[in-house]
């Protein structure tokens, strides 16, 4: 694919546009209701459920920020994850979540340059965690039964059970689990490169 430099300025433009303390970027991408209903996978409450877990293994001077990631038909479940967001922030009183809403803003070029920018990347089974894999961002990708065996059959040999998990659908605490094994020090040690390169 060729990814124009308008593709590019649109993807740091949204960087830019990030709160100047901004510290790990996190990438979420649930895909729509119909998708996962049809898939079995998480709903909004799975979600906000392992996403508040996620963010409570996060130390609090790396200032986690969650980047929702899709088409414009990616509709429903980000949304209803990002309003518990603001509703758990409302009743804390604090911006414990913070978080950017993208969902059919970008053409698919300026997605890439995103993904490329983030520190690791929480997917639904799609297209974009494949794309996770060949820009190399460490990222957790849940695959369901009837596609079990195609876990690490396209991803980088080099990026297998370390930048890049292939899980089966799980509840969210396994999740968690996993992403405390393997996936917290590679956001980790993304994120720390990209301090030194920033």
């Amino acid at each position: 694919m060729n990814i124009t430099d308008k593709m590019k300025e649109d993807a740091q433009s949204f960087i830019d546009e990030l709160p100047i303390d901004y510290g790990v970027l996190i990438g979420v991408y649930c895909s729509a209701y119909g998708n996962s209903r049809h898939w079995g996978f998480w709903g909004p409450s799975e979600w906000f459920e392992f996403l508040k877990n996620v963010r409570e293994r996060i130390p609090y001077d790396m200032n986690p920020f969650f980047v929702f990631i899709g088409a414009e038909y990616d509709l429903g479940i980000a949304e209803a994850v990002v309003k518990m967001m603001l509703d758990f922030n409302a009743d804390a009183g604090i911006a414990y979540f913070r978080q950017a809403y993208t969902l059919g803003r970008f053409h698919i070029g300026a997605t890439i340059e995103l993904i490329k920018r983030l520190n690791y990347f929480f997917v639904f089974p799609s297209g974009l965690g494949f794309l996770a894999d060949v820009v190399n961002t460490p990222h957790l990708m849940w695959f369901p039964p009837n596609l079990d065996k195609m876990r690490y059959t396209f991803s980088d040999p080099q990026n297998n059970y370390d930048k890049t998990i292939h899980a089966p659908f799980s509840d969210p605490d396994s999740a968690i689990k996993l992403f405390d094994l393997i996936g917290r020090q590679k956001m980790e040690e993304s994120y720390a490169y990209a301090l030194r390169n920033r």
